[in-house]
């Protein structure tokens, strides 16, 4: 796990977390945008010469270590399995974490069996920009093939219901409205398993609405991470 800096220094803190299959690269379309009232805190997950293991409680723990030295909580953003480890980060140290954002995070099992999940994290994770294959492509050849191997059964057996009702702290759920891999009805549960959580939809957007519709996914998001 490496963590890079952006945006305003003397902003307050926001960490973005990204998904499997990812990398820091996949908020190229909202540094500007986040950056203009926030220091950036951008997690890349599977930086070259990581380990084979994954687990999402270690990477809370991890980012809670890196955390403790942050003068007030932060923001914290996490998209797809980066969301499933902001919501473990939240659950066990809510003392770290200012706000949540959640974007098409797979915390609860869907209604489809294993194979269909298996055939989804397979699918485009976009349905509008094809450049985001550049992404993950670049991510796949750069990272230990075994922690990809290893983060991606975390995603398809996570189920944090236990943890979502733990999060103390306000929360917004993002989902793309036409997310193939995560369904919109996994949202919906989400929202009423944490104590304080609401729902924005990014409509014709699928499994990456910060890539595919970035004008949307600030408008949804900047007005909650400025609530004070």
């Amino acid at each position: 796990m490496r963590l890079h800096h952006h945006g305003l220094p003397s902003g307050s803190g926001l960490l973005l977390i990204h998904g499997l299959s990812s990398s820091h690269r996949v908020w190229r379309h909202n540094l500007a945008a986040l950056g203009e009232r926030h220091r950036l805190l951008i997690v890349e997950l599977f930086a070259r010469g990581g380990g084979a293991r994954f687990r999402l409680s270690d990477q809370a723990e991890r980012l809670a270590e890196s955390l403790e030295d942050e003068p007030e909580p932060v923001a914290v953003m996490g998209h797809s399995l980066g969301g499933l480890v902001a919501m473990e980060l939240a659950a066990r140290r809510p003392d770290l974490v200012e706000r949540l954002v959640l974007v098409d995070v797979p915390a609860l099992p869907p209604a489809d069996p294993l194979p269909a999940r298996l055939r989804g994290l397979a699918r485009p994770a976009t349905v509008s920009d094809a450049r985001s294959v550049g992404v993950v492509a670049r991510t796949i050849l750069e990272a230990n093939p075994l922690q990809l191997l290893a983060a991606t059964a975390a995603s398809v057996r996570s189920n944090l219901a236990s943890a979502a009702t733990a999060i103390p702290v306000s929360t917004l759920v993002v989902w793309g409205s036409d997310d193939a891999i995560v369904p919109v009805e996994i949202a919906r549960r989400l929202v009423q398993l944490i104590p304080d959580a609401r729902l924005e939809l990014v409509k014709g957007a699928g499994h990456q609405p910060q890539w595919e519709a970035p004008d949307a996914f600030h408008a949804a998001v900047l007005p909650f991470l400025a609530e004070s």
